[in-house]
């Protein structure tokens, strides 16, 4: 019988729309529109008996109108009004949210895993609350079931419905007519062999079946299609299923336990509800659980890295590498023109964002491993994609004309740009909310600032010792072909505490363990200040190198051309969404500057401005964050923290020297490479000690950091030598600092 176009019309409610149709009835959605207050509490679902249901249907209808007349239960649904229509009952109840355990069980296993345990705890709580709730009336429900249980994502809403085959006190049809009560998988021996006979801890087992089932994708007990009822009574009686924890490992002993005493065969040896009830809640209560979330993951899909060896995915993770947005980086280089110096520089940020995921995955395993704390399987999913998506609204070249140079705001702070990505890109925002965690990370990126449901996740992937610095250290050295690696033994030290006394309480962060049986140890510090010491190896070798350097400032020379015609903003716009050889070419052929086009012309050929100058804004005395504020706020004073204050000086030095504006550039970043300020959290003993930064560590990074920062003039190398000379005396004079290229020798040395 068709339905799906089938509409009705009953009391005060709306049009009743087809939504599913049973054995026995017909399930239709309708409002009331006459009630005020939120639209949930006007949804209500009105189950009408068919026209060819067999026989019994009234009966069952005459016994969940009775039954649900008499409970009032948050977990069961609430009776609104029953009547006739066209000669056959209906019944109208609050409507159940959410989905059915049984379509939940059918989605594919590889996609969801197996169900975690809090949510399965949730579940169960809400069931043998129902039970406790409606036993007290006398009602026994006699019929739980996958597809009698309803409820929402997160476990928070759980209804039990249908109650057409209970059995209770003064019903007005004699529960005992109905030949067979109740799916046999989720029915005790006794039932089995006398469906008639009712005891109340029959339900107790058919909810610690459902338990079973979520937690290990597999029933305790199973027989084939062709075998009877009796045959499936006799294996219950004679066998005992494997243990939850045979299957899933992830599961606590305590759970397991709970869910085997719901199951025990005997109704006499089974717990009633009331205390199956208390036993649950004490396992909540202790939030002593691994898996705490929704269900584990399953990661189907696998990628093969050169640094890390095979990358695992989810379906989802697979969906947002697939969207545009995402796949845009893969035209962007991880080290932009590095690659004119260490020509196996081509990896990048697609690879770089993926190994990031795997990276930051390894950390939480690693803390699971040599901690024993549990992570939520939601909030791993989380910092995986928080990591996957961290560099989404990277541009082309974007630490050169963002960090370097100051042209535009940082990818991960342009509020502008996200806005502007995810209205483009309707697709990736799409995917990114299809999951719960994924609507946090969503939510951090729509914010355009940090929000504490990603405070673990930012630690994770973003701190010092994070999956963002411990991925780019590997990947840049082995694509630079330089010995620089993490030592994976700073796995090992990591763990996660809550920290600080927050409104909504502590928050958790990542710390590094540095003590061990007998108290603190060195090498233990060491683990992280050897991180810290290779990455300051590749600023050094590789992302200051002079060609690297002398390309980036080629590309803001011509860039800065094409802004002062169009607008920053603008251009912003324009540029955004390329890949970084469609932008230089986008540069070759500007009609509106000469010198853009010459510049970008150099770029491809490799024809590269030559190191003239180099001077130190911090003096060798005063490499300290007071010595560095003071250089910055030189910078400030000569307007060289901005392009058009250096397109201003370049005018300066070039009139100074007798030769063409167009031949000279100044380099000067506006921060030192790589300096940050060093901020993380150690552990010096078991439990929840003090936990600091250590000031130390940070004056050592502060003065190597400010060794490689350096003011840079470089000129075309058409330039004749006696021109060049000139440059050299003007840069000499502009700045005041002793000049560290001082032949034709030590240039050679720089480039």
């Amino acid at each position: 019988m068709k339905n799906v176009e089938k509409k009705v019309k009953i009391e005060l409610f709306t049009e009743g729309t087809f939504i599913s149709a049973g054995t026995f009835a017909e399930a239709y959605a309708i409002s009331r529109e006459e009630i005020s207050g939120p639209p949930n509490e006007k949804l209500a679902i009105m189950k009408w008996l068919r026209a060819d249901a067999p026989q019994g249907g009234r009966d069952r209808f005459m016994n969940e109108i009775w039954a649900l007349q008499r409970l009032q239960h948050p977990a069961i649904p609430k009776f609104i009004s029953e009547g006739e229509l066209e000669g056959r009952p209906y019944i109208v109840m609050s409507r159940a949210p959410g989905r059915s355990l049984r379509k939940r069980l059918l989605d594919p296993v590889g996609e969801r895993g197996t169900f975690g345990e809090k949510w399965v705890l949730r579940v169960i709580v809400a069931l043998l609350s129902a039970v406790c709730s409606a036993q007290a009336e006398g009602i026994t429900h006699r019929d739980i079931k996958d597809d009698n249980v309803v409820c929402d994502d997160t476990a928070e809403s759980v209804f039990l419905i249908d109650f057409g085959f209970c059995k209770g006190v003064s019903q007005p049809v004699d529960a005992d007519s109905f030949f067979q009560v109740g799916a046999p998988r989720y029915s005790p021996p006794a039932k089995l062999r006398h469906p008639s006979v009712t005891h109340p801890t029959q339900d107790v087992f058919a909810i610690g079946v459902l338990a079973y089932l979520l937690l290990t994708n597999t029933y305790p007990w199973s027989v084939s299609s062709d075998q009877d009822h009796g045959f499936l009574a006799d294996l219950m009686e004679n066998s005992i299923p494997p243990e939850v924890t045979d299957l899933n490992s992830t599961v606590s002993f305590e759970m397991a336990n709970l869910v085997s005493s719901l199951i025990i065969p005997d109704d006499q040896r089974r717990p009633d509800a009331s205390i199956s009830l208390a036993r649950a809640k004490e396992i909540i209560a202790s939030d002593n659980l691994r898996y705490p979330s929704h269900y584990t993951s399953k990661f189907p899909k696998v990628t093969r890295d050169p640094v890390h060896g095979d990358i695992r995915l989810t379906k989802n993770e697979v969906r947002l590498i697939d969207t545009s947005s995402f796949q845009r980086l893969r035209h962007i280089k991880q080290l932009g023109f590095a690659n004119l110096a260490y020509m196996g520089a081509q990896h990048t940020r697609l690879a770089h964002s993926t190994g990031a995921m795997h990276v930051a995955d390894r950390i939480m395993l690693s803390i699971t491993d040599s901690s024993g704390i549990s992570i939520d399987p939601e909030e791993r999913l989380l910092v995986r994609t928080y990591a996957l998506v961290h560099d989404i609204t990277h541009m082309p070249y974007g630490h050169t004309l963002e960090d370097e140079l100051g042209f535009f705001l940082r990818h991960d702070r342009n509020q502008a740009r996200t806005e502007r990505l995810l209205q483009r890109d309707i697709e990736f925002g799409s995917v990114l909310q299809s999951s719960s965690y994924g609507k946090a990370v969503f939510a951090e990126l729509n914010a355009g600032e940090p929000t504490a449901a990603l405070a673990l996740a930012r630690d994770i992937v973003d701190g010092h010792a994070g999956a963002d610095v411990m991925d780019y250290i590997d990947r840049d050295s082995l694509y630079c072909g330089v010995d620089h690696q993490v030592d994976t033994a700073i796995y090992r030290q990591f763990n996660i505490l809550p920290i600080g006394d927050h409104s909504a309480g502590p928050v958790k962060h990542l710390v590094t363990k540095v003590y061990g049986s007998r108290g603190l140890r060195i090498d233990a510090t060491f683990a992280i200040e050897s991180l810290l010491i290779q990455r300051f190896a590749l600023f050094m070798k590789v992302y200051t190198h002079s060609a690297k350097l002398a390309a980036g400032a080629m590309l803001g020379k011509a860039l800065q051309d094409v802004v002062s015609h169009y607008g920053p903003e603008e251009v912003e716009v324009m540029i955004e969404t390329m890949g970084d050889d469609e932008l230089i070419l986008w540069l070759r052929d500007q009609s509106i500057s000469e010198s853009a086009r010459h510049l970008a012309q150099g770029l491809l050929s490799r024809k590269l401005f030559v190191p003239i100058y180099a001077g130190e804004p911090v003096p060798i005395d005063d490499r300290n964050l007071n010595g560095y504020a003071d250089a910055q706020q030189w910078q400030k004073d000569l307007k060289l923290d901005t392009p058009a204050g250096r397109d201003n000086a370049e005018r300066i030095i070039a009139l100074n020297a007798g030769v063409r504006e167009s031949d000279v550039i100044i380099y000067w970043t506006r921060k030192a490479p790589g300096l940050q300020k060093i901020k993380y959290y150690f552990q010096e003993a078991p439990g929840l000690t003090p936990l600091h930064s250590r000031s130390s560590l940070n004056s050592r990074m502060v003065e190597r950091h400010l060794s490689i920062w350096l003011i840079r003039i470089f000129v075309s190398p058409e330039l004749p030598r006696d021109k060049k000379d000139n440059v050299r005396v003007a840069a000499e004079a502009f700045f005041g600092r002793p000049n560290l290229v001082r032949s034709r020798k030590q240039q050679r040395e720089w480039f």
